[in-house]
């Protein structure tokens, strides 16, 4: 059962990095050649890339990212579990809590690396809006949004990993 957890998340992560992808990619077939990517205090562009740039940009960014940090939280402290830094920490990487522990870390980590996506997919819709329009101006609204809600997801992840570890009695609540 716990190998099919994390193979079920392995599924689900690598499914929504696919999509993202090429949801990233898609968005940007019909923008010019040269595509404002960078942005100042007022929504005026300060910095440009290629199409090309911003597409393996961008692409490489919603893959590596998210993986990066499934491999940093969720597959590292299997490795090294002394450099993991939870609350009771040799309760939790006890012999018999240590399998249901490091599962725990790699589901939340895939969960991270799906808020990760959906980050840099709203990041990039924000560019290809801010291209299409006439001037190029990047649409602020839809910015704080993204922003809003990836810090939302990621303040509620920290939040929940912080709950689960913090007090050894808790445990399997």
């Amino acid at each position: 059962m716990i190998q099919t957890n994390r193979l079920i998340n392995t599924i689900v992560l690598l499914a929504f990095i696919f999509m993202g992808a090429f949801t990233n990619w898609f968005l940007t077939l019909g923008l010019p050649q040269k595509i404002a990517t960078h942005f100042n205090f007022a929504g005026k562009p300060d910095g440009f890339m290629t199409l090309q740039n911003h597409q393996s940009f961008i692409t490489l960014s919603t893959i590596c990212f998210p993986l990066f940090m499934v491999f940093m939280v969720g597959v590292l402290p299997a490795w090294f579990p002394s450099t993991v830094n939870i609350a009771h920490r040799d309760y939790w990487f006890a012999p018999e809590r240590k399998t249901q522990t490091l599962d725990y870390l790699f589901n939340m980590a895939c969960k991270l690396g799906v808020l990760m996506v959906f980050f840099f997919v709203g990041l990039n819709v924000i560019i290809v809006l801010a291209n299409n329009s006439n001037p190029v101006l990047m649409p602020k609204l839809p910015f704080f949004v993204v922003m809003a809600l990836f810090l939302l997801g990621l303040f509620s992840w920290v939040v929940v990993l912080f709950l689960k570890f913090r007090k050894v009695d808790l445990l399997n609540k």
